[in-house]
Order: C-alpha cells, then sequence, then structure tokens
C-alpha cells in the first residue's frame, strides 16, 4: 500500500511540475490598460503585448476629459467642461458621480494621478478664460472636496503617474521628457528624454501592476524604462493605438495576471494521462491476483 501510495504522490508531483514549468515559460504577463480620448469621450482597453485599443463604451456625457487614474478600484477623470472630477463605471463608461473640489477656469489638456493615500494630483495647460499657459499643478482630495494649488511646472505635464511614493510625469514639448514631480513644489526634475517627438497635444503615462511602465505619445503606446526615460516601441507592426486624441491611461492595482498558452495545458493534460495509467493499471492487477 505505501509503495502505490508512493508512486501515485509521484506520478501526481510529476504532472505538476511539468504544468507548473509549461506555465512558467510560456506564460505571457498580459495586462488591460484603460483609456480614454479627448474628443470623442470613449473610454477603451489597450492591449499591453500589441499597443492595439478596443472600444469599451463611449463615455455617458460629454466631458472632455483629460487624465485617468484608478483610485482603490474606481476609475476616475477631470471634466473639463464642467471642472469637476468625474468617476467612470469601467464596464459600460457610465458617469457616475461629479465631485467639486474648487477647480474652475481650467482647460486644455494635462492628467490625474492618485497617490496610494488617496491624495489626487492634477495638471492643467491653460487658464479658460485667458488661454494663456499655466502649467498649474493641483492636489486634491474627493472625500473632502477640496483642492490646492502646488504651483507652476516648467513644462506642460501631458501624463501622469505615481510608483511608490513617486509622482512621474511626461512633458507636451516636442522632444517630450520623462521627469520626476515635486509633489511640494511643482520643480520638475529630468530623467531623460523619451527619444519621441511628440507631435500631438495629448500624451498619457500609467504604471502597470506589475511595474512596468507605459506612455501613449501620438496615440501609441510605448514601454518606457523608468530610469533612463528611454521609450520603446511595443510592436513595430501596430503603428497605433486605433483610437485619435488618447488623453488618459491608467491600470487597475493587482489586475495583471500570467496567461496560460495551449502548451501549458497540453502539459497538464499529459500529467492526469499519466495518473490516469496508472490507476487503470493497479485496477487489473488487483482483478487478476
Amino acid at each position: 500500500m505505501n509503495f502505490y501510495s508512493s508512486r501515485l504522490r509521484r506520478l501526481f508531483a510529476a504532472g505538476a511540475v511539468a504544468a507548473g514549468l509549461g506555465f512558467t515559460a510560456s506564460s505571457s504577463h498580459a495586462e488591460t490598460l484603460y483609456g480614454l480620448t479627448f474628443f470623442d469621450n470613449q473610454l477603451i482597453s489597450v492591449d499591453t503585448t500589441t499597443g492595439a485599443g478596443s472600444l469599451i463604451a463611449p463615455l455617458s456625457e460629454s466631458v472632455s476629459g483629460y487624465g485617468l487614474a484608478f483610485r482603490g478600484s474606481s476609475l476616475y477623470t477631470f471634466d473639463s467642461v464642467m471642472n469637476r472630477v468625474r468617476e467612470i463605471d469601467i464596464m459600460n463608461g457610465q458617469l457616475t458621480s461629479s465631485i467639486d473640489v474648487g477647480f474652475s477656469n481650467l482647460i486644455g489638456e494635462g492628467d490625474i494621478a492618485f497617490r496610494s493615500d488617496g491624495i489626487g494630483f492634477l495638471s492643467s495647460a491653460l487658464n479658460a478664460t485667458t488661454f494663456e499657459p499655466t502649467n498649474d499643478l493641483f492636489s486634491f482630495d474627493v472625500t473632502l472636496g477640496t483642492s490646492t494649488r502646488i504651483g507652476t511646472t516648467s513644462v506642460v505635464l501631458d501624463g501622469m503617474a505615481f510608483n511608490g511614493g513617486n509622482l512621474y510625469g511626461i512633458g507636451q514639448e516636442g522632444d517630450a521628457g520623462l521627469y520626476l514631480v515635486n509633489q511640494t513644489t511643482a520643480e520638475l526634475t529630468l530623467i531623460g528624454l523619451l527619444g519621441i517627438k511628440a507631435d500631438s497635444p495629448f500624451g498619457a503615462l500609467a504604471f502597470g501592476a506589475d511595474g512596468a511602465l507605459y506612455t501613449s505619445v501620438n496615440d501609441r503606446l510605448y514601454m518606457v524604462d523608468a530610469m533612463t526615460g528611454v521609450a520603446a516601441e511595443i510592436d513595430p507592426l501596430v503603428l497605433d493605438i486605433g483610437f485619435s486624441s488618447v488623453s488618459g491611461l491608467a491600470a487597475m492595482a493587482g489586475a495583471s495576471g500570467a496567461v496560460p498558452e495551449p502548451s501549458t495545458y497540453g502539459l497538464m493534460s499529459a500529467g492526469a494521462c499519466l495518473v490516469l495509467v496508472y490507476l487503470k493499471r493497479r485496477k487489473q492487477s488487483k482483478a487478476a491476483a
């Protein structure tokens, strides 16, 4: 009995190890980014393995939203029509809440980002009355309905994203750069140039759940080295996301995961077959005895 139990355990272990090896070797860490378009007011998803986008749904209202960020499991944008922070239902694009945090006369392009403690940050390019550049950086609290102007950034921040306690931003200048943003003074420290000529006023930045940094420039998805600022195209054959005026990207924390490929399931099946063959032979052996 012990002999057979030992063999059975070994067979189960062999099948599990084979499946595990197949999963590790062939798994791909695909992740879904959520995106927002400024002019068409669309909520989209973007495949990080190809850079191609798919429509989730049109937003339920026209908000000319710039920026997209998760606060926990809730997705927000900045409504530049009403100067409000708006929550978006990720399933159907419905705008489910409108939060007044004291913003006024903001227009242009920018982004929003939430720190791990729930405090939000907003960058905005222009004064809505004079259309003069302002390059404003604000902090805000959606629970208290308050905001504070931190200061003026040296360039318009077209995209912002947190990684840990650090706030990163990309500039709207022609030779776009990756910056570290001082959350107290609005001072920018250049990490490095992306190596992309920005021909569009719309851009976005997001860290994936696995720590990878993504940016959308000229409506095309790139992966960015957070240490050097250098951007690399996701797939040379995918020329753009497939949607215009992409003004925000966001990833839900903990939403990434390895996806098993067909070869993995083949190895798992092989392990199961070994166990079944063993059990059948054992039954035949007992019957013969």
